[in-house]
């Protein structure tokens, strides 16, 4: 297998994981009522206002990761074990509730090394 070949396969892996992304996302949207989405978004867009304090160059790394071969899709698989992880571990827990777990733990670590 040439170098070619490898790198194609990684970026089919990316695009692949970006669209089970998407299907995970869509699938959590239609669980939830318009009016529920609109109290989770103004809680999230609060947390990654925060976030975004702490991790100025978070969207700039995880573009950058769909363009290496392979890095999404590990960065992505390991997300999806984790959330897997978590809600298995919390009865009736979302992915909002992961999404909310994982900005305050990521927002308190940063706190922590500050």
């Amino acid at each position: 297998m040439s170098y070619e070949e490898i790198f194609i396969l990684g970026w089919k892996l990316n695009g692949f994981m970006l669209v089970l992304n998407m299907l995970i996302i869509f699938r959590a949207l239609k669980l939830r009522g318009p009016v529920d989405l609109q109290k989770e978004n103004e809680i999230l867009e609060e947390l990654k206002d925060e976030f975004s304090q702490y991790y100025p160059y978070r969207k700039y790394g995880t573009l950058l990761s769909y363009f290496i071969p392979f890095m999404a899709s590990f960065k992505i698989i390991y997300r999806l074990f984790e959330m897997y992880s978590f809600v298995k571990k919390n009865i009736d827990a979302s992915l909002f509730d992961y999404m909310e777990y994982k900005y305050k733990y990521d927002i308190q670590k940063a706190k922590e090394r500050l």
